[in-house]
């Protein structure tokens, strides 16, 4: 216990220093973990999962936002860059809301600071600033393998990831593995083959998208085969082609821990769907409340399906004439969080932080709908 508390004594006053060093937004912070070391005692030698009770001590968040936080170094793609700060942006405000809580925002050097009161890194190496803090809090695409390649950085530096597992966001990653799972369990989803790049049945057009994609990326709408083949050629690797299928767009967003799901919102979705390309504008928290009775099990089912999915998770919707189809699911934070607070009247990162403290999953439900656009 003595050497336990003469390493934090030590790590709080490393990370103090490492901050309060940084007075500009475009200086890396370079971490040494040497200083971070009492009497042999390494930094991945203490667990931190079962010891976030407010008040002891600070709790140190690192929170890390691909496009905006520097994962597409000095280049963050203006497609995804405005949902990406968006999402920062709402997390930091909801985090820096908690007593007890200091936050370590990553960012882009070529971006100006989110808000000058925060603490902000500008480094390439996540892993190191993850290391100088207690617990990570990951935001990033699917696409790529991004978002597992860094859930599998923080799971493997024994910092406490506040986010889903690496086996459920591998499957959860995948348009294929995931129809073949909901599938598995009765969940409707849209017919997904077992490859890329074929081309299913269809009376009402097809919808191509990357097999792992994010962000309404790379997508197109078509009824023209000739149109779809011509445009797969150069991703009959990549992506999944699926039927049409007509319907509302909704979200269901939940919390989830250790097989359970228990739903915060259910939402509308704004997509613009084109034979050129696809763009996700946002939606309106709380729309959809109507359909909670029936969107509710699916939050369920996706949990019991995946006991690795923890915190919060979206599932994309059609409400069709005949019921609710899974589109997929997302594994993390979506751009709707940017409005949670404001549609439940309850800070949804203190609901997340609750769930590391084995507190049991909240019940709530909007206290009024919250529109959020993307720009």
């Amino acid at each position: 216990m003595l050497k336990r508390a003469q390493f934090r004594h030590t790590h709080n006053q490393a990370f103090r220093v490492r901050i309060g060093a940084q007075h500009g937004f475009d200086r890396a912070i370079i971490v040494s973990l040497s200083a971070s070391r009492m009497d042999g005692i390494a930094v991945e030698d203490v667990d931190y999962r079962n010891d976030l009770e407010f008040g002891h001590r600070i709790l140190r968040i690192f929170v890390g936002e691909y496009v905006s936080g520097g994962g597409q170094w000095k280049n963050p793609d203006p497609a995804l860059l405005p949902e990406g700060q968006m999402m920062a942006a709402g997390l930091v405000d909801d985090l820096t809301a908690v007593d007890g809580v200091q936050v370590l925002l990553a960012r882009d050097p070529t971006l100006p600071p989110l808000r000058p009161d925060v603490d902000q890194c500008s480094t390439p190496d996540w892993d190191q600033a993850v290391s100088a803090c207690d617990a990570a809090w990951i935001i990033a695409p699917e696409s790529d393998g991004i978002l597992l390649r860094l859930t599998r950085m923080v799971e493997a530096g024994g910092r406490l990831l506040l986010g889903c597992r690496a086996d459920a966001v591998s499957v959860a990653s995948s348009k294929i593995a995931t129809a073949r799972l909901l599938a598995a369990w009765g969940v409707p989803s849209i017919p997904t083959p077992d490859r890329c790049g074929v081309i299913p049945p269809s009376t009402t057009g097809w919808v191509a998208k990357p097999d792992d994609g994010a962000g309404a990326c790379d997508m197109i709408a078509t009824d023209d085969i000739d149109h779809l083949r011509h445009w797969l050629q150069s991703r009959l690797d990549t992506h999944v082609v699926q039927p049409r299928i007509d319907g509302l767009a909704a979200s269901v967003l939940f919390l989830a821990r250790d097989g359970e799901a228990s739903v915060l919102s259910i939402n509308s979705q704004s997509v613009e769907l084109t034979h050129k390309d696809c763009r996700y504008l946002g939606g309106t928290i709380g729309e959809y409340e109507q359909h909670r009775a029936a969107l509710a099990p699916l939050a369920a089912a996706a949990a019991a399906a995946l006991p690795g999915l923890w915190g919060p998770v979206g599932i994309d919707v059609l409400l069709t004439e005949t019921g609710p189809v899974v589109v997929e699911i997302n594994p993390r934070l979506t751009t709707l969080w940017s409005g949670l607070h404001d549609a439940l009247g309850i800070n949804p990162a203190k609901m997340v932080l609750d769930l590391a403290n084995g507190r049991p999953l909240p019940e709530c439900r909007p206290i009024k709908k919250v529109k959020v656009t993307v720009p």
